[in-house]
């Protein structure tokens, strides 16, 4: 980090991290209430999951209490919640934990506590890439003697259990269990030794399969096709595609996203919002913020653009635990939240509580949304909009910290370029450097959004007023939107859309 990015930082610390820290406990604390009614009303094994990560963490400023966490996680877990067993697992421990402050639960002897872990981490495994359990079950299973004993002694008894298990369900989930077991083996296994155990893989999963178990359908697909391991064909990416197909179709929450995320240019709209609209059953972070976005933009004959609706989404989106194995920048959520305050859509606009998700989105990553959010702020700065802050050079400051890296040049000149323009002086003498400049040098940067080189060409800054250029920019604004596309990028597309609107009917002022 350099000095002046660090000097930034620190200023806008002062100014607002108190005030965004309130925010997000705020959030936190609304999104309890939330879990706690769905609890009431249904007993929903993901509102005891979140509420058990709240207390487990002690998110939100929520005293940490490892008893309710504990509690709360055993429900879901007893209600097939495919991440409570999985901390479940990490909180007990045998009487040599006995000191460990996040434990709360011990047993003995040692084979009994391990017969227990094993059975908690391929429940939570089993269901698919939601956390770190299949990660720490192969570093187990490679690493440790206890374990690999452990899990023999469960897999032997998987198998006395299919010989007399007469209940569907319960079948299918021993086979699948089998399934992910000998899966697991074929990955630290020598070439022959493994080929055989992903040939009994694809047969329990199979056999899991045809009995509705919609997980092992993920794993063939997912896994052993997508990774092309255990199968002597070629349509290795075709094959995959159609298992993720069943499973989703059966219900499989991860097998959705993954479509979602991966294949959803082959199947239609309608199907990808319903899938979304179904994933919120395990309202994992990214699933909120999708169905936010869904309604931010509105889908033609759809869903009906909806900004209450959205901002709801992204709150909770802020608020619940994300999918731990599913890359995605939380800073875009809290950006989300700061462009719907900044706007007033969906709420009244709040300039300073705009600043404060910015301020959080900047603190969450150093990606794209950081430093959209420091340029965000750095207009509220520019434009004496917020209560804490009028001075123009904190936000020179909050404009060029993004341009230390060269990808998010494009924005920081824009408004940098606008800043001198309306402030000659606010630059020092060293760094005399006209708008025209930095107006002709943002046009040049890729990472520029179109809208705004739209602008620059509509309006004449720094070049000469090009209103064909305006709309190909405005026009490129515009295709850029799509039904998983960013906020940030939804957003431009529906100014650039009013633009295009205005100019068509000669109504721009220029």
């Amino acid at each position: 980090m350099s000095k002046n990015q660090c000097n930034v930082d620190q200023i806008l610390a002062e100014l607002l991290a108190n005030h965004a820290q309130k925010s997000y406990h705020h959030l936190v604390k609304q999104a309890m209430r939330k879990h706690l009614k769905l609890i009431e009303h249904d007993n929903d094994p993901h509102s005891h999951y979140e509420l058990g990560r709240i207390y487990h963490l002690g998110k939100g400023g929520v005293k940490k209490d490892l008893e309710k966490a504990y509690q709360h996680y055993q429900i879901a877990s007893d209600n097939h919640h495919p991440v409570a067993p999985y901390y479940l697992c990490q909180m007990i421990g045998d009487h040599e934990d006995r000191k460990d402050p996040n434990k709360i639960r011990f047993i003995t002897p040692s084979n009994k506590l391990i017969d227990i872990k094993v059975r908690l981490l391929i429940q939570a495994a089993a269901c698919g890439a939601y956390c770190k359990a299949e990660q720490m079950f192969s570093y187990y299973l490679a690493s440790s003697k206890l374990w690999q004993d452990g899990i023999n002694r469960y897999h032997q008894w998987l198998n006395e259990q299919i010989q007399c298990e007469q209940d569907q369900v319960e079948l299918a989930r021993w086979y699948h269990y089998l399934g992910f077991i000998a899966y697991k083996k074929g990955t630290i296994s020598g070439l022959t030794e493994s080929r055989q155990y992903y040939r009994q893989a694809h047969h329990y999963f199979g056999q899991a399969g045809k009995l509705g178990c919609a997980a092992s359908y993920y794993y063939l697909g997912y896994w052993l096709y997508r990774l092309k391991i255990g199968y002597d064909d070629h349509d290795y990416d075709q094959l995959a595609q159609q298992y993720l197909y069943k499973a989703a179709q059966q219900g499989h929450i991860m097998s959705k996203l993954l479509i979602i995320k991966d294949y959803r240019q082959h199947y239609s709209t309608q199907l990808m919002i319903d899938y979304l609209t179904a994933s919120s059953s395990y309202a994992f972070s990214i699933v909120m913020y999708y169905l936010g976005i869904i309604y931010f933009r509105g889908v033609t004959g759809i869903v009906e653009r909806n900004y209450p609706l959205a901002l709801h989404y992204f709150k909770l989106a802020v608020a619940n635990s994300e999918i731990e194995t599913f890359p995605f920048p939380t800073s875009c959520m809290y950006y989300s939240l700061g462009l719907m305050h900044h706007y007033g859509l969906g709420i009244h606009r709040h300039y300073n509580h705009a600043s404060y998700y910015y301020y959080l989105a900047l603190q969450k990553n150093n990606d794209a949304y950081s430093h959209y959010a420091s340029w965000q702020i750095g207009k509220l700065i520019q434009k004496k909009r917020l209560s804490s802050c009028d001075d123009i050079q904190v936000a020179i400051r909050c404009y060029k910290r993004a341009r230390l890296i060269n990808q998010f040049n494009g924005y920081g000149c824009y408004r940098l370029a606008k800043l001198i323009g309306k402030y000659p002086q606010a630059l020092p003498l060293t760094q005399d450097i006209s708008s025209t400049y930095y107006f002709k040098l943002a046009i040049k940067c890729s990472s520029l959004s179109p809208y705004y080189k739209g602008l620059i060409y509509e309006y004449g800054l720094g070049v000469d007023v090009d209103l064909n250029e305006a709309r190909i920019f405005y026009t490129n604004a515009i295709e850029q939107d799509g039904m998983f596309c960013d906020i940030y990028t939804a957003h431009l597309a529906n100014k650039a859309r009013q633009k295009m609107n205005l100019i068509q009917v000669g109504k721009c002022n220029l």
